[in-house]
């Protein structure tokens, strides 16, 4: 992953083709140094100076080395983008003459930036919140004015102080928790529960006002996935309230997505009935069933569906940890003697790049909770499309956060479940943290920042 390291790091800014002017970036503790290698910046007034000089650049193009007048922005650190030493070098914005420019810089100690590093430096060293940078990515990726509207109001840290201030109030409804875990002689605090309802809908209220609104996108995905034989299929019939799909005791009878429109609480979703994953499966149905652990990735919500009339085993662990995004929770088969709870299915993302946006019991067979998902089904899909100024990711993460408040305060009001209540505010705080770029494995940020463009 290069995005950790504290090479220098340089790459052409402007896009590809030709245009009257180009410009590079170069960024790092040595970044004055290598610009000194490869052109003549005599005339800079000093290393804490911001200033603009009119320079040649040394090029080596076609065998030969170039003279190229060059105009280079001297950056000093820690006032610029990345909060390391910048330059930024414009010279005519000929594409050959840009590449053998950066091929220059690298030449003298610089390497080429991957998509998106300048950002994330800015990031990584406090600059921004993870929020700001994902909507620099999406103001240079904008079309319309809606859009550019949209992401310039994201890159002001109201949302990233919001999110600081819910997280400090959870965890101090978390110490209260756990003084009482580590106390015997302490009592829970009244009104804790209270805390955590108020807080839970400040959540709600807030992903209503500011989610992120896909104009290009009419219907959210919402995608049934898990082991084969689960009751996926069974499932999508009953939400479509159609025999849409061919339900078989046999396993991997779904070969490939099919997806269908359906309206649930006047919310329009495209859900999406998938290839059971099966690792252990053998032949044609075995690549369909390897296939349902891989088609999850472009969906906005993910329907995990186990058959809580099983134990988990080896294939459950191994496709819980493939999961990425929000992921509701579906225990499917009510109906018989259950041998697998949410806490037990739950525990199988830890560590996997999904996000925990609740749980729910149903049976597709009798239909019992069949309502209740279309309503959950609705509610996700409804904050994930609001008008304001959150990201999917945010959303997921608030979502996620606002169910275990509600799912703590359950588990306090038992009185029985102090212990559960604290899981669910830790991994709470830990949500809101990775709101803000916090948390989050080192994997994980490189792909947000895999798919920035090159040179930002």
């Amino acid at each position: 992953m290069p995005y950790f390291s504290h090479d220098d790091i340089a790459q052409i800014g402007t896009p590809p083709g030709p245009s009257p002017v180009g410009a590079l970036r170069l960024s790092g503790d040595n970044a004055f140094a290598i610009l000194g290698a490869v052109s003549d910046i005599s005339n800079a007034p000093g290393p804490r100076t911001r200033c603009v000089v009119e320079s040649v650049m040394r090029v080596p193009l076609a065998g030969d080395v170039l003279s190229c007048p060059a105009r280079v922005l001297v950056m000093p650190a820690p006032a610029t983008y990345t909060r390391e030493p910048m330059a930024e070098i414009h010279l005519p914005g000929s594409p050959p003459l840009l590449q053998a420019a950066l091929t220059a810089l690298v030449d003298a100690g610089a390497r080429a930036a991957a998509p998106g590093e300048f950002t994330f430096r800015a990031f990584r060293n406090g600059r921004i919140g993870l929020g700001q940078a994902e909507a620099v990515e999406r103001l240079i990726r904008s079309t319309t004015d809606a859009e550019r509207r949209q992401a310039l109001s994201r890159l002001g840290d109201r949302e990233g102080a919001a999110i600081r201030r819910w997280r400090d109030d959870l965890l101090d409804i978390a110490a209260r928790v756990e003084a009482v875990l580590d106390f015997s002689d302490e009592e829970l605090e009244p009104g804790i529960e209270a805390d955590l309802a108020g807080l839970a809908e400040q959540l709600t209220a807030s992903a209503r006002a500011r989610g992120d609104h896909t104009p290009e996108r009419a219907g959210r995905r919402v995608a049934l996935a898990g082991l084969t034989n689960a009751g996926k299929s069974s499932l999508f019939n009953a939400l479509l309230g159609e025999d849409a799909v061919l339900v078989s005791e046999d396993a991997s009878t779904t070969r490939d997505s099919i997806r269908r429109p359906v309206v649930c609480d006047s919310i329009e979703v495209e859900l999406s009935d998938n290839p059971g994953f099966d690792p252990d499966t053998s032949g044609q149905g075995g690549d369909a069933a390897t296939r349902g652990g891989k088609v999850t990735g472009g969906d906005d919500i993910v329907l995990w569906v186990v058959d809580a009339s099983r134990h988990l085993d080896k294939r459950d662990v191994e496709f819980a940890s493939s999961l990425t995004g929000g992921v509701l929770l579906v225990l499917n088969k009510s109906d018989l003697p259950p041998r697998t709870d949410a806490h037990q299915a739950a525990a199988l993302l830890d560590g996997a790049e999904a996000t925990l946006l609740g749980d729910i019991a149903v049976s597709a067979s009798t239909g019992d909770g069949i309502v209740a998902l279309r309503t959950e089904i609705a509610r996700l899909a409804g904050a994930l499309s609001g008008d304001g100024g959150w990201n999917r990711r945010e959303l997921l993460e608030l979502a996620a956060a606002r169910e275990c408040c509600r799912r703590a305060a359950a588990d306090l009001s038992l009185g029985n479940r102090l212990e559960l209540a604290a899981e669910e505010l830790r991994h709470g705080v830990l949500c809101f943290s990775r709101m803000v770029g916090e948390g989050y494995a080192e994997e994980a940020l490189g792909r947000i920042f895999s798919r920035f463009c090159i040179g930002k």
